[in-house]
């Protein structure tokens, strides 16, 4: 049994892997019920230690790529927010330190690509 899980935890991680690294979200979400059902499997002690310290280092490069597709994200919708402000107006800062919002004029406003 243990060969069968270490199998399946590798090609879990391997999907895994090759999901994040494409930016394929919704095949992650596909691996959210293989997850879950590995991770019962792990927490009810039902997987010896020498198969999980095999998955260990996929596991935390998974951790790393899956992190850093989050701070991605992360940008880009501060990103959009920057974006979507900007079209609303701009917000400056008076002499006295005061934040001053000046609202945008379409027709006032020069678009330059």
């Amino acid at each position: 049994m243990n060969s069968r899980i270490k199998h399946d935890l590798h090609a879990l991680l391997d999907a895994e892997r090759k999901a994040l690294i494409s930016a394929d979200f919704d095949a992650l979400a596909g691996l959210e019920d293989q997850l879950l059902r590995l991770d019962a499997l792990i927490k009810g002690g039902q997987i010896d230690a020498s198969v999980l310290q095999s998955v260990v280092s996929k596991a935390r490069a998974n951790n790393r790529l899956l992190q850093a597709a989050m701070k991605g994200i992360q940008s880009a919708q501060k990103r959009l927010k920057d974006m979507s402000d900007v079209r609303d107006g701009l917000s400056l800062y008076t002499q006295k330190g005061e934040r001053l919002h000046v609202k945008a004029n379409a027709k006032t406003l020069e678009k330059k690509a």
